[in-house]
């Protein structure tokens, strides 16, 4: 039951009786539907960035002349271990990643750029000899892209948060 006088509102729940004030209903109506408003804006928004697609490496990701880079970096650096036509015998090889026994798809496809650049940042090479930097494990990534069939696009791939999300999905 709800009774009005002068600038109060008399409620009754039960045996429950309160006094709201006429400007506090206000105030909390207008809580209220602000509160609806913003949840609503969020949802919306929410929804419209899961339907933002996901870029893959098929999506040209990388430029030929980083990759060219990346290239002399890996015949330096990664080839001893991972180029099957340069294993050396005091290099514990490790996965073919250039080459028809490449492994690169294989062991990389559902994965993303960054977890490469993890792997690459933390564990390569793993006798310790080289220190690579961010710029250095992009480089070698762009070739790795290059050597197992990306297409290649205008602009380098770059050590930062959208390059990292790229997904790595089969090359055809």
């Amino acid at each position: 039951m709800r009774r009005q006088t002068d600038n109060y509102f008399d409620l009754h729940f039960g045996n429950r009786y309160v006094v709201i004030a006429q400007g506090h209903l206000l105030i909390g109506a207008a809580l209220v539907l602000f509160v609806l408003v913003f949840a609503t804006a969020m949802t919306r928004a929410s929804e419209s960035r899961d339907q933002t697609p996901t870029r893959t490496t098929r999506d040209k990701v990388y430029s030929k002349e980083q990759a060219a880079k990346g290239a002399a970096q890996f015949g330096t650096v990664c080839a001893a271990c991972h180029d099957p036509a340069k294993k050396t015998p005091d290099k514990t090889p490790g996965p073919p990643l250039v080459g028809k026994e490449s492994m690169f798809v294989g062991n990389w496809k559902d994965h993303t750029i960054g977890e490469i650049y993890t792997t690459i940042l933390t564990t390569m090479p793993n006798d310790g000899s080289v220190v690579l930097t961010e710029s250095d494990t992009a480089d070698l990534v762009a070739y790795l892209l290059q050597a197992n069939g990306y297409p290649e696009g205008p602009d380098p791939l770059k050590f930062d948060a959208p390059s990292k999300a790229i997904q790595i999905v089969s090359v055809k």
